[in-house]
């Protein structure tokens, strides 16, 4: 004779657990499998989201210091100037015009254009809170630079620079704006595509797209090594605090998301 479990309102066992197992996830307030493995999931999550933070964590805060800041780091120092002597062996015309090409999708043109058009595609899918949050974050991101190069106020290196450049070195400001912009829309893309090729296909385009962007700063002589590594530093930081905040204000909505 089988046992019947109570039915209607009342709470029944986790299938394959027995009563016993059942009685356990009733003291502790569980009431289905599925949400114990989303909390193992959930814990899981978060002590990946802790381990990458401490990797970002060390090094920005290594290079943001004092030393590095002022430039008197032999070790850093050193550095600087052999990345910027080696790529620098590659000036010639032809590739000097590439890179400006390059260059140029990560200044505040390029960018304020690409933050335009993400929002006005996300509007059209009717994601206006993605919309409005993507140019939000992006917008306070740059303030952070901004920020960050009124605090350090690290000189520009004087290195056969190609072009001229104004203001502050570090962090640079083409290496976290586009960090942040182009990181940030494909995270809005890809956690709204299906297919795995599809989404590492977006990740691998814009990590590209930075990298290159942030080699083409030094290529012209505008940025130290370790101005473009903090920039990638603070603008993956940025990326993640962001994503905190969103994860928190969408909390169980799907409208305009």
């Amino acid at each position: 004779m089988k046992l019947r479990w109570g039915t209607g309102n009342k709470k029944r066992p986790l299938e394959g657990t027995g009563p016993v197992g059942s009685v356990l996830f009733y003291l502790f307030g569980v009431k289905k499998e599925e949400e114990v493995q989303k909390m193992g999931d959930i814990r899981i999550g978060n002590q990946k989201r802790l381990l990458i933070s401490i990797t970002l964590l060390i090094p920005f805060i290594l290079l943001f210091s004092g030393p590095v800041r002022s430039g008197t780091a032999e070790y850093f120092r050193g550095l600087d100037y052999l990345i910027i002597s080696m790529v620098q062996s590659l000036h010639n015309e032809t590739f000097t015009t590439v890179v400006l090409a390059v260059t140029f999708l990560g200044g505040i043109p390029a960018l304020t254009g690409v933050v335009a058009l993400g929002a006005v595609v996300f509007l059209y899918y009717k994601r206006w809170i993605t919309a409005l949050f993507y140019a939000g974050a992006v917008a306070l991101g740059g303030g952070l630079n901004a920020l960050l190069k009124w605090l350090f106020q690290r000189d520009r290196p004087d290195f056969n620079p190609l072009v001229i450049e104004q203001g502050f070195s570090f962090p640079s400001g083409h290496a976290m704006g586009a960090t942040i912009t182009y990181g940030l829309l494909a995270y809005f893309v890809v956690i709204h595509l299906q297919e795995k090729g599809a989404k590492a296909t977006v990740i691998s385009v814009a990590v590209t797209l930075i990298l290159l962007i942030g080699l083409s700063r030094i290529y012209l002589g505008v940025h130290y090594f370790t101005d473009i590594i903090a920039g990638f530093l603070a603008g993956a930081l940025w990326i993640m605090i962001s994503v905190f905040v969103w994860k928190r204000i969408t909390k169980g909505s799907t409208a305009g998301v």
